[in-house]
C-alpha cells in the first residue's frame, strides 16, 4: 500500500466491505477477506498515520474493520490522544461511527490516555453515550443455571490467576470510561461510579461485569467512597444475582473487607 495512491487504496477498500467471505482484490491467485485487507491497512496506518487518516475518513460504516484497525494502529504508533480524538471527530462528522467502530475507538483511547495526557470529561461522557444494550439472552444476563454439564469444582485461592477471555459488546467502552476517569493525577472516582451505576440497570451481558471485576473493580473500590462501592455492588446483585458465584466477585469483596 505504501506505493499506492490515496485514491487507489480507497478504491481497493471500497471493493471489499465488511465480510469474512474470501474475495480476490487482484488478478493473482491469493484469496483475501475484508478482515485480512483491513489488517494490511492497519499495518499501513501504523507506519503512515497521516495518510491513513485521510483515507479512513473517506470510507463508510461498511468498512468498520479497516477503520477499527487504523484507529488501534494510531495508538500503537504513539500518535497521542489529540490525534486519535481528532480522527474520531472527523469520522463522526461523516457519520462513520458504527458500534463496531466505537468499540475500536474506545480501545484506542484506552491505550493512549495517561496521567500526563488525560481524557477530558466531555469525552468520558461521549463514551457513556456510546453504550448500547442489544437484546441479550436471559442466560447472558443472569448466568446459565441450567448447564447440563456439572461444573468442575475449582479452588478460588489457587485459581485466581487463571486466564480470562475479554468479552465483546460494551466492555471496551466501559473500560475506556474507566481509564478516562481514573487515569489522571487526581482520579475522578465519583464520576466513574456514576457512569457505572447508570449502566448497570440496562441489563448487559453478565460476563462484562465479571471481567470488569477482574481488571478494574478491585482497585477502584479500594479508592472510591464506600457508599458508592456498596451501591454498585447492591445494584449488581439486584440485576445480576448470579454474579455472586463469580470468583472475581469473591476476590473483590475479600480485598475490600477493610470497609
Amino acid at each position: 500500500m505504501v506505493k499506492a495512491s490515496k485514491e487507489d487504496i480507497i478504491k481497493l477498500l471500497i471493493k471489499f466491505p465488511d465480510s469474512r467471505t474470501l474475495g480476490f482484490p487482484s488478478d493473482d491467485d491469493k484469496p483475501y477477506s475484508s478482515v485480512e485487507l483491513a489488517r494490511v491497512f492497519g499495518s499501513f496506518a501504523k507506519d503512515h498515520p497521516h495518510r491513513a487518516k485521510e483515507i479512513m475518513i473517506s470510507l463508510s460504516n461498511d468498512h468498520s474493520y479497516a477503520v477499527g484497525f487504523a484507529l488501534e494502529a494510531f495508538a500503537k504508533a504513539n500518535m497521542g490522544l489529540k490525534f486519535i480524538l481528532d480522527a474520531i471527530e472527523e469520522l463522526e462528522k461523516r457519520n462513520i461511527i458504527s458500534f463496531s467502530i466505537r468499540q475500536d475507538a474506545a480501545k484506542a483511547i484506552k491505550d493512549t490516555v495517561t496521567e500526563a495526557d488525560p481524557l477530558p470529561d466531555i469525552w468520558c461522557e461521549k463514551l457513556a453515550s456510546w453504550l448500547e444494550v442489544h437484546d441479550a439472552k436471559k442466560d447472558d444476563i443472569e448466568g446459565n443455571e441450567a448447564d447440563p454439564e456439572p461444573k468442575k469444582i475449582e479452588s478460588i485461592l489457587w485459581d485466581r490467576y487463571k486466564m480470562h477471555s475479554v468479552p465483546n459488546g460494551n466492555f471496551s467502552i466501559l473500560q475506556a470510561i474507566t481509564y478516562g476517569y481514573l487515569t489522571r493525577e487526581q482520579p475522578d472516582y465519583k464520576s466513574w461510579c456514576k457512569a457505572i451505576k447508570e449502566h448497570i440497570p440496562k441489563k448487559d451481558d453478565i460476563s462484562i461485569w465479571e471481567t470488569l471485576f477482574i481488571f478494574h473493580f478491585r482497585y477502584a473500590f479500594n479508592n472510591c467512597e464506600e457508599s458508592d462501592a456498596v451501591e454498585i455492588i447492591d445494584l449488581l446483585l439486584e440485576y445480576y444475582p448470579n454474579i455472586i458465584s463469580s470468583d472475581a466477585f469473591a476476590f473483590t469483596i475479600a480485598q475490600a473487607i477493610h470497609w
